[in-house]
């Protein structure tokens, strides 16, 4: 494939990877409208909420199977058209039940387009330090669909209405679908992998492959799972309901085992377990998430609520970290080739760590001012994590990286279910603790709102120590890539790092 055609399907795939990743934080703010507007019960919204992240975390495995055997342009092009659809039907729904069913099937179309993103750019660009530039560039475009999500979410949705911050998604996924089709056309494309599995034009061999005793276990166990959390944050862990449904993940979860140690092409191989990097990294993630996502909660919800700021200052008090956050994103491989991607994934989270345990310092008198150091810093860590993804995903065959990838966001979609569900029961009994003590309502909120964060800073400083442990390697074997690929500081984004075989235990 030509450069021009690799930079035309890096925009394509970016695209689209911004457009899932901006939905669903602007739609977040926009959540109050809609209620509103289609005048919807408390437990409406939060099906509408709780629809996508049920699709999306039950069926990532899927859509990293899917993939992987179905290759980039194919897994692109039908995860595009179904969240396109799918936008287009949530923004001309007129009731709760078209919402729900619209949220479920853009839920379904993300868990496909994030595995088939990282798929796409992994076989357009088959030159190791290329793909590492394009994945740290992929990257930054995702984090600034999610950062600029809250901050447009209430104009959107207050200017030209709630049901714009969907169909805003149709002229940028259309433009996307026209740019794969057009760069990563079938002639491009290997027929074969060393898996054997990309490229295949036959339906019944993908269907062969396609593990579907694995691939329905493994949704039922990860649809349970998900929904036992989600509804963990209201009934709490001691309900009938939920303990049901932990059961039920737990039973699925044997059987998914048990199919994939006699499937002929099982989803997950029994190696990646016994993969360092693989492994390892992905505990660092699970760590972090479980702090970020009650960062981002508890965050928002304390500015507004003891801090006394409005939706939109609120989400401007996020610019920031967005504008660090981007600017360590394009530097990140660099600083990693020149400290190790060890120390410097460890040093982006104890950043992390430590600017969450400054905001639970601040006061209400302060103003949000005080808190730009902080979130300045946390964007600067967040964007130094970007190491940390692209040898997670090294570190398996590049025909597996579908599933890779898949895993990757299963994992940070449930630790961050988890992490959330956990730390609202730290603010519950943070507060009645205080509530107790006799101290005023602002007071008490304050109190549960800063232990709260507190304990996501721990959370978050946890995950330094599995992130040194994975990613600390042979250091002078990157350097020396480094210096024979003539690849500076200041004169490239990324380079090439060891082969993952030669980075596993």
């Amino acid at each position: 494939m030509n450069r021009h055609r690799s930079r035309a399907a890096l925009t394509g795939i970016s695209m689209a990877t911004f457009m899932t990743c901006f939905d669903t934080h602007v739609f977040t703010v926009a959540l109050a409208t809609v209620q509103d507007k289609l005048r919807l019960s408390l437990a409406g919204v939060e099906w509408i909420v709780s629809s996508y992240m049920l699709a999306f975390a039950g069926l990532l495995l899927v859509g990293g199977r899917l993939a992987d055997l179905l290759g980039p342009r194919r897994a692109i092009l039908l995860g595009l058209s179904l969240f396109t659809a799918a936008s287009a039907a949530a923004g001309t729904a007129h009731d709760q039940a078209l919402l729900v069913a619209a949220r479920t099937m853009q839920g379904a179309a993300a868990a496909l387009l994030g595995p088939a993103a990282v798929r796409g750019i992994a076989f357009v660009f088959p030159d190791e330090h290329e793909r590492r530039k394009a994945m740290g560039m992929w990257g930054a475009i995702g984090a600034l669909g999610l950062a600029v999500g809250p901050v447009t979410g209430g104009f959107i949705s207050q200017v030209l209405g709630w049901n714009w911050v969907f169909l805003i998604n149709l002229p940028v996924g259309v433009v996307a679908a026209g740019i794969v089709r057009f760069s990563i056309t079938h002639s491009s494309m290997p027929t074969t992998t060393a898996g054997g599995e990309y490229g295949m034009s036959s339906v019944t061999s993908v269907w062969q492959r396609l593990d579907l005793p694995g691939l329905v276990t493994s949704s039922a166990a990860l649809i349970s799972a998900t929904f036992a959390l989600i509804e963990a944050q209201e009934r709490g862990f001691g309900s009938r309901v939920v303990l049901g449904a932990f059961a039920l993940a737990s039973v699925a979860t044997a059987a998914f085992r048990r199919a994939e140690s006699r499937a002929r092409h099982p989803m997950i191989e029994a190696g990646l377990v016994r993969n360092r990097v693989f492994s390892g990294g992905l505990l660092a993630m699970a760590l972090w998430t479980f702090g970020v996502y009650g960062f981002y909660t508890f965050t928002s919800l304390y500015l507004q609520e003891v801090m006394g700021l409005s939706a939109a200052e609120a989400g401007l008090t996020f610019a920031p970290m967005a504008i660090a956050m981007m600017a360590a994103f394009t530097r990140a491989e660099d600083i990693a080739l020149r400290f190790g991607p060890d120390q410097t994934v460890a040093a982006a989270l104890l950043a992390m760590a430590t600017s969450i345990a400054g905001v639970a310092t601040v006061g209400a008198d302060t103003g949000a001012f005080g808190l730009v150091p902080c979130f300045t810093l946390y964007g600067l860590g967040s964007g130094l994590m970007m190491p940390l993804t692209t040898r997670i995903l090294a570190a398996l065959p590049t025909n597996r990286a579908g599933v890779a990838s898949g895993m990757l966001s299963l994992t940070q979609e449930i630790s961050g279910l988890f992490g959330t569900t956990i730390l609202g029961v730290v603010f519950s009994a943070a507060r009645t603790t205080q509530e107790a003590g006799g101290l005023t309502a602002a007071q008490t909120m304050a109190h549960a709102f800063r232990t709260t964060l507190l304990v996501a800073a721990g959370s978050v400083a946890m995950g330094a120590v599995p992130g040194f442990i994975a990613l600390k390697g042979p250091r002078r074997i990157e350097q020396g890539r480094r210096r024979h690929d003539g690849v500076g500081l200041t004169n490239g984004l990324l380079a090439k790092v060891p082969r993952p075989h030669r980075r596993s235990s």
